[in-house]
Parts: structure tokens; C-alpha cells; sequence
């Protein structure tokens, strides 16, 4: 940090262009590692980083950039993060944040232990360290732990004692709706929607089964609609010409969704969930409305038994399609 100082070049002056400006730099500060984990003395000291990084020196530790430059560190199993998570730790890649972080994804500022949970896109805050162990493996539940969301300004609700803005419960929701251990698709998807098709042979019934799950927001001018959907069919394999018939099975949508609606009487809402049913053709909306929505974001989890009661035990399609968002 650098301090400035004006210096006259004699006599009484009241012009400042008659005084020499000159920076000095200050002492640079030398951060502490606790238990393996980068900790800020204080929420100042922090915030001061990014005014001037080079005042505050990091010392070397086993941070998540060490883990980047490592392309066999930093796979799922190794950092105990799904598809998800890797997805947006590769946004922060170029930023401080990779620096700060330990390879459990905690850093201390102050009294504050925080970890960063990727996954769930949640910030999680506590003041007594032996919760460390049980939130390294995504446990929260705990009094004196506090849960906020990645849109939430964390630092001002901790200046300003604020509570937790998800409760356990919802957080409980969530990780099913989110599962790190199910595949994340993220092939071809973008920011308004993303879909997967499945295609399952079975040797012993002699057709092929088939999914196609998508999450939309989807815009027609005078329409505006937000949803999930799942769709189950079957097929004879041998003759491909043949159009999918429709095949009833279990179906089954986890979801976690935010907006804000430009129609002023709906607002914000949100919801976490989830939903079943025997059928072809599972269908969630969430938003259809005649205007748009200013911001928004979706996760959906899907499971599906494959084939239904026509097939021969093949087991679940399970997984999760990437976030679609719009801030």
C-alpha cells in the first residue's frame, strides 16, 4: 500500500502545483497459514487486497492454484467435486480467489472460517473451527454455522451480523437437486437451455429406450416460460425407420430455481423440489407468464428407470443438467 505526501519546494506556498507529490510505499504484509488454510487477520485487511495486492504478501501453501498447475491434482475424485463445480471453479480460474482458497476450498477472514461450496453454489461461514472437519464433507448442519448463496454479499451480511439467507433445510433440498456423484451434461448447452438425449439397448426385450430431458426459458414475444421436462419412449432395434412410441416408467425431477419476473405484481420467487410420477412425460413449469423475466437461474436433477415395466432391469438413467442462468 502506497502512502502520498506533499513536499514544498520552499517558502510558504499556497499553490499545489509549487509542492512535489511523492509515494511512498508502505510495509508489506505478510499473511499467516493456520491448520493449511491462507487467513486475512481481518474483513478490512481483506478488502484492502484488492486495492492494492501488493501490499499483502501470500506465503506458499497448498492452495487451489497449485491444483490448476497440477493437471492429475485437480481431477473430480482428488477434490471431491462434480462436473458442476468444476465448471465454475474454471470461471474463477484468473481471479485472487484461486490463490486464497485451500484445496478444501477455506479461507479465514478475521474470526470467520468460510468455505466456498461449488457444487451448490453456496458460501459457508463459521466462527468455531472445529466445524472444519464436518464442513470439508459437506456437513452444515450446525448452530453456528451459516449458509448464504453465491448472489448474496457475504462480506456486508457478516459486518452487519446477518443470519444465514438458506436454512438447512433448503440446503438438504438442494443436494438432491445437484447430486456431485450423478454426471453433469454440459454438451451443447447454453445460457437459456440445455437438453440431453439417452439412447439404452436391450438385448432381451429387443428394443431400444430412449429419454430426452431439457431445462428451458423459453421466449415468444408475448410469452415467457421457465421449465423442466423429461420424456421416456422405446423402439424396435432392428428397425430403425420406425418412429419412438411412448413407454411408461418412473420419473423423477429434482429442482432449485430463482427469478425475477418484469411483471411487477409476481416479483421474486423461488423454490426447491422435487417431483415423481409413473408415467411417459414429466413436465415442470415454474414460469409462463405474458413478460420476461430480468433475471433468473434453474438446476435440474433427473432420474429415469430405463425401459419401465417393458424393459429387463437395465437400471437409472441419473443425472444433471448444467445451470442455466441469466443475472
Amino acid at each position: 500500500m502506497y502512502s502520498y505526501y506533499f513536499i514544498s519546494r520552499g517558502g510558504c506556498q499556497e499553490n499545489l502545483n509549487d509542492h512535489e507529490l511523492i509515494k511512498v510505499k508502505n510495509e508489506v504484509q505478510n499473511l499467516a497459514i493456520k491448520d493449511g488454510t491462507l487467513k486475512f487477520e481481518s474483513i478490512e485487511q481483506y478488502e484492502n487486497f484488492f486495492e492494492d495486492p501488493e501490499s499483502i504478501y501470500i506465503p506458499e501453501f497448498e492452495n487451489l492454484q497449485k491444483a490448476f498447475q497440477d493437471q492429475d491434482q485437480i481431477s473430480q475424485s482428488n477434490l471431491r467435486i462434480s462436473q458442476t463445480g468444476m465448471d465454475a471453479l474454471a470461471e474463477i480460474e484468473d481471479t485472487p480467489l484461486i490463490k486464497f482458497l485451500d484445496q478444501d476450498f477455506m479461507v479465514i477472514i478475521g474470526e470467520h472460517l468460510i468455505k466456498l461450496d461449488f457444487d451448490m453454489k453456496l458460501a459457508i461461514v463459521t466462527t468455531d473451527f472445529n466445524n472444519r472437519a464436518q464442513m470439508t464433507k459437506g456437513d452444515y448442519n450446525a448452530k453456528n454455522i451459516k449458509i448464504y448463496n453465491f448472489d448474496d454479499d457475504v462480506i456486508d451480511h457478516l459486518l452487519n451480523g446477518l443470519p444465514s439467507t438458506v436454512s438447512i433445510k433448503d440446503y438438504q433440498a438442494r443436494l438432491e437437486v445437484i447430486s456431485p456423484q450423478s454426471p453433469t451434461v454440459t454438451s451443447g448447452c447454453n445460457w437459456d437451455k440445455c437438453d440431453a438425449q439417452e439412447i439404452e439397448p436391450d438385448v432381451n426385450s429387443g428394443y431400444n429406450y430412449r429419454i430426452d430431458a431439457k431445462h428451458v426459458y423459453q421466449r415468444v414475444g408475448i410469452f415467457f416460460r421457465l421449465f423442466s421436462e423429461v420424456k421416456h419412449m422405446k423402439r424396435r432395434a432392428e428397425n430403425n425407420l420406425l418412429p419412438y412410441s411412448t413407454e411408461n416408467t418412473d420419473l423423477q425431477i429434482n429442482y432449485d430455481y430463482l427469478y425475477d419476473s418484469k411483471k411487477k405484481r409476481v416479483g421474486k420467487k423461488s423454490g426447491v423440489g422435487v417431483q415423481t410420477k409413473f408415467d411417459n412425460k414429466l413436465k415442470i413449469i415454474y414460469y409462463a407468464e405474458s413478460r420476461g423475466l430480468d433475471s433468473f437461474r434453474l438446476d435440474s436433477h433427473y432420474k429415469v428407470w430405463k425401459g419401465g415395466d417393458h424393459g429387463s432391469n437395465l437400471g437409472w438413467w441419473d443425472f444433471n443438467l448444467r445451470r442455466i442462468s441469466k443475472n
